[in-house]
């Protein structure tokens, strides 16, 4: 898998350990998932059935497998590459 640029918060990655999202799943979801503007000028990252698909698609049955349990969070990232924090969607992924 190649690997997204993206710079780790010493609180994002305190936060990846604690809930068991991997770097990997991070850089899937910063890759394809749904965004949307937060509030304070970050960005939020989550998939929802049809970026799954894509992404199963793109990496493969067993990559994605790998991961697949982690995929069900959401990342943020702010304008500027910097992963600010990560955490487990406890409600369904809402789209305009």
């Amino acid at each position: 898998m190649t690997s997204i640029q993206l710079t780790f918060t010493k609180h994002a990655a305190k936060r990846c350990q604690q809930r068991g999202i991997s770097q990997d799943a991070v850089h899937v979801l910063y890759r394809y998932g749904k965004r949307q503007h937060t509030y304070d000028g970050g960005v939020s990252y989550a998939m929802d059935k049809k970026t799954r698909r894509t992404a199963k698609k793109d990496m493969g049955e067993t990559a994605y497998r790998r991961i697949e349990s982690q995929l069900d969070s959401y990342i943020i990232v702010k304008l500027n590459g910097v992963l600010v924090t990560a955490a487990h969607r406890l409600e369904r992924l809402r789209t305009k």
